[in-house]
């Protein structure tokens, strides 16, 4: 299952992001925030991983409006951490912070 295969490449990225920390003296945040930070990603994808796999135990082919939107929501989530995590500033795109409360 592809959502399996996410989560694993998502545990992988924890992984490195905990060696990182652990070897890096100096950081741009809190060591401490961004292993809640790692954490609470972690914890997110294996979610979406149960919840991809109740969908397929149950054989829930067809969508309706709100997996759609929760779908939309994940993507959107995801393209700002993305951009977080390259230096982005949001005060840049005030469209995707301003989506992201309203949800």
């Amino acid at each position: 299952m592809r959502s399996r295969n996410l989560n694993h490449k998502g545990d992988q990225i924890t992984h490195d992001i905990y060696d990182q920390l652990n070897r890096t003296f100096i950081t741009p945040l809190d060591p401490e925030e961004i292993s809640r930070l790692a954490s609470a990603l972690d914890e997110v994808l294996d979610y979406i991983d149960g919840a991809t796999e109740k969908m397929f135990y149950y054989n829930l082919g067809a969508t309706d409006t709100h997996m759609i939107e929760l779908a939309k929501l994940i993507h959107l989530v995801s393209i700002r951490d993305r951009r977080c995590g390259q230096g982005y500033s949001f005060n840049q795109d005030p469209d995707i912070s301003r989506s992201a409360v309203l949800k």
